[in-house]
């Protein structure tokens, strides 16, 4: 099948694993930060680690205080102060 407006061949043959949209984002690479965590640094404690699949990291929100927001930038750190990772 020819789609008549990109003029690209649909068929499954040609297709080349998984689909993605245009504008998805595959895998972002984040290098480990080499910060180092003063003891006199606040920390706050945003949640738990749920689970870890693949590179991914899902973090179960302690809710109970005020709405705490993680976003790019945000930096992981454990007990300890050692950096997992942003």
């Amino acid at each position: 099948m020819e789609d008549e407006e990109c003029g690209s061949s649909l068929s499954a043959e040609n297709a080349k694993g998984p689909l993605y949209t245009e504008n998805e984002v595959v895998e972002v690479h984040i290098k480990k930060p080499a910060v180092v965590i003063a003891p006199e640094t606040p920390l706050i404690d945003v949640g738990r680690i749920y689970a870890i699949v693949e590179n991914v990291v899902v973090v179960m929100a302690d809710t109970a205080e005020h709405q705490k927001v993680l976003d790019a930038g945000s930096l992981f750190v454990f007990e300890d102060r050692e950096v997992m990772g942003e």
